[in-house]
């Protein structure tokens, strides 16, 4: 048979004639839609639940257990056994002991900073952020003790304190000013106040003004083409889409009480003044020392009452911190 008889019989096939076809192979489905959803998001919270495991559970089960444990030293040395309410009664007899001064210095030194440095910082990002006069000026001078050593800075600061102040005033009254810094506790407390304040409002503009450049610029012009001042896009465009920014700070703030040391440290060391003490210096004083065995309300806090003062930190601060930052979400401006 030829190839034109070839080709003539495959042109009297009829069109309709079905061709045969290769059998098609479909794999079983192993893992469903839900499941292959599940294992996807399994991995993506694994790093972070893993990191949590090991860098919080881990690293401090030694003393969240410790919490829970009393050493004594008798005749035979040092015995350790477990009490679960000894630690925080003596923590409770220590601010007792302290008039719980500990905690009410933080608590005015966060109250004071939050209605200064945390309402300014606001407004100063809104002016750097619209670019007014002197702005960039203004963003430098604020943020640049942000890059300098905390050492350094508090050196400075306590030479113009102790030194540089006493003497422009009495070059302008002749009467002489001791330091201000180691005199009157309440003036002390004041400049590490305003030391704190100041320092801290590099870090809240840069976050502010941050915040506020990636706004949508569509927004801004089109209330501006309906006539919006600038007062009006700060309180109805600016505010509510910075609000967010405002509530982690507020909440991270307010957290810090009971870790806040006001630099105390930095600037007296171990000497610090009792009246200043804050819970925070308290617990990093007495950690330094590690002491195991004593009397709490006159040595000063043990390392397992430190351990329990955390947990009890953590009890407070945790329902606390959640609770504000739901009540400030509801009642902050709305986006919408």
């Amino acid at each position: 048979m030829n190839n034109n008889t070839v080709e003539m019989e495959q042109n009297n096939v009829p069109d309709n004639m079905e061709q045969p076809t290769a059998p098609q192979y479909n794999p079983p489905k192993i893992l469903t839609r839900k499941t292959k959803r599940l294992i996807f998001y399994s991995l993506i919270v694994a790093l972070p639940f893993l990191q949590f495991l090991i860098f919080y559970v881990y690293v401090n089960i030694d003393s969240i257990l410790m919490a829970f444990r009393v050493t004594k030293l008798e005749q035979g040395g040092y015995v350790e056994y477990w009490d679960f309410t000894a630690n925080f009664i003596g923590v409770y007899d220590f601010l007792v002991a302290r008039q719980w001064k500990p905690i009410t210095v933080a608590a005015r030194a966060y109250l004071i900073s939050f209605f200064t440095s945390g309402i300014f910082s606001i407004f100063f990002s809104y002016y750097v952020y619209k670019k007014f006069m002197f702005s960039g000026l203004f963003k430098v001078f604020l943020y640049l003790p942000s890059m300098v050593s905390s050492v350094v800075l508090t050196l400075v600061f306590r030479t113009i304190c102790n030194s540089v102040i006493p003497a422009m005033y009495y070059d302008a009254t002749g009467e002489v000013l001791g330091p201000l810094l180691m005199t009157d506790p309440n003036q002390t407390f004041t400049m590490l106040v305003g030391y704190s304040i100041f320092f801290a409002l590099g870090g809240h503009i840069l976050m502010y003004t941050g915040t506020m450049g990636g706004i949508n610029e569509s927004v801004v012009e089109s209330a501006q083409l309906d006539g919006v001042n600038p007062i009006q896009e700060f309180i109805f465009i600016t505010l509510p889409l910075i609000w967010p920014t405002f509530v982690t700070f507020t909440v991270t703030g307010l957290a810090g009480i009971f870790t806040n040391q006001l630099g105390l440290h930095t600037f007296f060391g171990d000497g610090a003044p009792t009246e200043l003490a804050t819970l925070g210096y308290e617990l990093f004083v007495w950690t330094k020392k590690g002491s195991i065995v004593g009397n709490s309300s006159d040595n000063g806090l043990l390392l397992s009452e430190i351990s329990a003062t955390g947990l009890v930190i953590m009890a407070v601060i945790l329902p606390t911190a959640m609770g504000l930052k739901k009540l400030l979400t509801k009642l902050g401006p709305s986006v919408d």
